[in-house]
């Protein structure tokens, strides 16, 4: 009989872009518990964290278009609901310049988070977390695809 860790299989769950404004653990509907467990469960449960995660500190960059930020607090939220992997803001990147990268970069640093830091040239950076047993490895240099669906009922 293989133990689980040496089945050499790994489950995972990529989602598209989250923007969350508010905390998501107050929520206890079943379908969004289930939703959550789901997460939960996977090795690699990745979103697109299309925001900037910062204490509002520091001015918006060049004016016009939306500014999207949020509570640092609500990467823990992304934590609770099963997420551990994430890229970083690609299209909302600059909406606070340099200082909203820095510090986006600063907070997530101070969760279990894993930040893929993602460049038009596709260059990727890994902030280095463990998770349990298992550790993610992602190379220095690697191509990062979004996918996206959208389904009606």
């Amino acid at each position: 009989m293989l133990y689980s860790s040496e089945k050499n299989e790994i489950t995972m769950v990529l989602s598209g872009d989250a923007m969350i404004t508010r905390p998501l653990s107050v929520f206890d509907e079943p379908q969004f518990l289930a939703l959550s467990y789901v997460f939960k469960k996977a090795d690699v449960a990745f979103t697109n964290l299309e925001m900037l995660m910062h204490d509002y500190g520091i001015s918006p960059g060049i004016p016009g278009g939306v500014f999207a930020a949020s509570d640092p607090k609500n990467l823990n939220e992304l934590e609770w609901f099963g997420v551990n992997m994430v890229a970083l803001a690609n299209n909302h990147s600059w909406d606070y310049s340099e200082g909203g990268i820095l510090n986006h970069l600063a907070n997530l640093k101070k969760t279990n988070l894993i930040g893929l830091l993602t460049y038009p040239q596709q260059v990727c950076m890994e902030i280095k977390r463990e998770s349990g047993s298992m550790k993610i490895q992602i190379p220095n240099l690697a191509r990062v695809a979004l996918i996206s669906f959208l389904s009606a009922a």
